[in-house]
């Protein structure tokens, strides 16, 4: 007889640590009868009614389990009491519509706004359903760190600003709230191995599960080890997870060492976390390293020439003013010479450095010949053949006296390290996954590409509307044997944002019209604007209160992003002065089961998903910047760039999003966005 695979969302779990001893016990031979047949279940079946999928249930002492099936799987759902006021007296179910749930699975833009979320929100403060005891806290496997928070909780409010990680605050919530069968469909999907998977849960045995791919995904998952893979998508379309669970696959069948790399240090603590679980033990003992691309880097060039000692900024731009100085300028005569060195000044010296990073050292230029003949992707302002010799002559200039100074940059120690690996007698790792490889530079992409056996085993995720740091990408000007065509796939459903904060995010970047592809559903993201940071700071309280409610979620839940680490720890002050507790986090600080509202900067929350996000400051001169400085040709590229900065902040929000504007002078990113895509609240 065929055996279906049991697969479960994450509730499920939490209710079944709520229900008495005997009733957990019985769950498992009841899931024991639906693994070999969910059609019957040995004549104990019934089929609820209008339910679109059909649901099901059985029966368990005064127990239902429902649950749901189709070809080769059993999707358990919920345990509920027959008599609990989930059940309806007509059919004999939980609380269900009458009629399926609208499908938003392909949502081009909502109009008019969508209807609250259908889980039980939690509208005013309200005593507890019944109270916890330190039995019960027991029983649901609550560390006992966190029984004194919770003993201490009377009310609803009380329990969702209690100080405990949002995994704890949801099993509680699960088992004394039970979210709506609608709300629970959506949830990603678990697999057991088999039904004790779940006796081996309530005993504590085992506590993390495999996710559930969708189609598409398992797709990318399974294509051959031995051709390059480009995967494409936006935000929350599990590009991320996927890569992850091709590593799984390359350690299945040999091919280590193997790297997953990507750009910053916050991706790849999260990245680790996940791997571990998936992999189950050390990663190191398996052949698998998971680190940033300039880790490595820094790693190869250090055993070489010792640890790099990278210039600031500030030291950056002063060395640049007296090269702009001294340089030699080529010319016919003194007044010809003079007159580029003019051209250069009136460009600016924050033109000239962004020319050195964006251009010259982030292609790994290296003479005056490669220079004139590189195509300045992103760049607007055209340099004819004359002041492009003079660049190239400052830049020399300006690398000497760092290199005089013991200074290096982080393009110079990129291109060193590259020459290292072209040169090493064997190629470290036989696979490489590279996650948000948009944001690498081509030199450090190629110096991937000299660290593996065969770029035939590059597995690559990439969204070019998430590029912050780098212009222009191009596979082929990369590297000619990184051939992706025909290789390259899409994901295109979003599993992190409801649709409308996809359609609204969408729009910040001129995509309105855009088919929205989400699972989610929920409210219209709000700008709401502020005339000071004391309106901020209460604005964004009020907004973490009523997202928490009607969420069912802690307020520490969500993230304050801001443009710059001085307002981000402003606003963080006045947090804390009204008494909602939040922490500033730089990147290498970013702990997300910290229980505080987490307030980093917009570069930081890149690679990171928060229930709800506040974006803080979208004033003119703040984001976007003045740009006066810059050529006029090259302003349009800047502003581009922080638009595409203000995207993926917003893009973090997985349920509710608030942007706070300036009410004096609000961002030309605000004033450019659809009203019928964003909900404005005036002061």
């Amino acid at each position: 007889m065929t055996k279906y695979q049991i697969i479960t969302p994450p509730t499920f779990f939490n209710e079944l640590l709520g229900l008495p001893v005997r009733i957990q016990k019985a769950v498992t031979q009841k899931v024991k009868v639906l693994e070999r047949d969910p059609i019957s279940a040995q004549g104990d079946a019934k089929k609820l009614k209008n339910r679109v999928p059909p649901l099901y249930r059985v029966r368990i002492g005064d127990y239902r389990l429902i649950y749901t099936f189709d070809a080769g799987w059993v999707k358990l759902i919920a345990i509920r009491k027959r008599d609990d006021q989930t059940y309806q007296h007509d059919f004999g179910q939980i609380d269900l519509p009458e009629e399926a749930p609208p499908d938003v699975s392909f949502l081009r833009v909502p109009a008019p706004p969508e209807p609250p979320p259908s889980e039980p929100a939690i509208a005013t403060s309200q005593p507890l359903t019944r109270e916890v005891t330190p039995a019960d806290l027991h029983q649901w496997r609550i560390p006992e760190q966190y029984w004194p928070a919770l003993l201490a909780v009377r009310t609803e409010d009380d329990l969702l600003n209690a100080p405990v990680p949002q995994a704890i605050m949801e099993r509680v919530l699960d088992i004394l709230y039970p979210r709506s069968v609608d709300d629970i469909l959506q949830q990603p999907q678990f697999l057991l191995n088999d039904a004790e998977d779940l006796d081996r849960f309530v005993a504590g045995e085992l506590t993390d599960f495999l996710l559930m791919l969708d189609p598409d995904q398992q797709r990318l998952v399974e294509t051959p080890l031995d051709k390059p893979v480009l995967v494409r998508g936006g935000p929350g379309t599990g590009k991320s997870i996927v890569a992850l669970y091709r590593v799984q696959r390359l350690v299945a069948s040999g091919q280590t060492p193997v790297l997953f790399t990507t750009f910053t240090n916050a991706l790849i603590s999260y990245s680790t976390q996940l791997l571990e679980r998936l992999l189950q033990g050390d990663l190191e003992a398996q052949g698998v390293e998971v680190n940033t691309v300039d880790s490595v880097i820094v790693r190869q060039y250090a055993r070489a020439y010792g640890a790099p000692r990278f210039a600031p900024e500030g030291e950056l731009l002063n060395v640049l003013h007296k090269a702009l100085a001294i340089a030699p300028m080529a010319g016919d005569n003194e007044a010809e010479r003079q007159h580029r060195r003019e051209a250069l000044q009136a460009l600016g010296v924050e033109y000239l450095l962004d020319e050195f990073t964006s251009v010259i050292e982030h292609w790994g230029l290296t003479t005056y010949e490669e220079y004139a003949n590189q195509p300045r992707i992103g760049r607007k302002l055209p340099l004819r053949a004359s002041l492009r010799e003079a660049v190239w002559s400052v830049y020399e200039t300006w690398s000497q006296l760092l290199r005089q100074q013991g200074w290096t940059t982080w393009g110079n120690v990129r291109r060193q390290a590259l020459e290292l690996a072209r040169h090493q007698p064997a190629r470290p790792y036989r696979a490489i996954v590279i996650d948000e490889a948009q944001d690498l530079s081509p030199v450090a992409l190629r110096y991937l590409l000299a660290c593996v056996e065969s770029p035939q085993s590059i597995y690559i995720t990439a969204d070019a509307g998430q590029s912050l740091y780098q212009r222009g990408f191009s596979w082929q000007q990369i590297d000619s044997a990184l051939q992706m065509r025909g290789r390259s796939f899409v994901l295109r459903r979003n599993y992190r944002n409801t649709a409308q904060i996809a359609a609204a995010c969408a729009s910040i970047l001129g995509g309105a019209d855009e088919p929205v592809a989400a699972i989610h559903n929920g409210n219209l993201p709000s700008i709401q604007f502020c005339r000071d940071i004391t309106e901020e700071a209460m604005a964004i309280r009020d907004f973490f209160a009523a997202a928490a409610r009607r969420w069912r979620l802690p307020a520490h839940t969500g993230a304050v992003l801001c443009h710059s680490k001085q307002v981000a720890q402003q606003i963080c002050a006045q947090l804390n002065q009204l008494g909602l507790p939040a922490e500033f986090m730089e990147k290498k600080q970013i702990d997300i089961r910290k229980p505080v509202v987490k307030v980093m900067t917009l570069h930081s929350a890149k690679g990171l998903e928060f229930p709800f996000v506040a974006v803080l400051r979208l004033a003119q001169e703040y984001l976007p910047h003045n740009f006066d400085h810059l050529p006029p040709e090259e302003r349009e590229e800047a502003i581009a760039q922080e638009r595409r900065l203000f995207y993926v902040g917003c893009s973090r929000a997985m349920r509710e999003l608030l942007v706070c504007a300036s009410a004096d002078q609000p961002s030309s990113f605000v004033q450019a966005l659809p009203a019928m895509l964003w909900q404005r609240i005036e002061p």
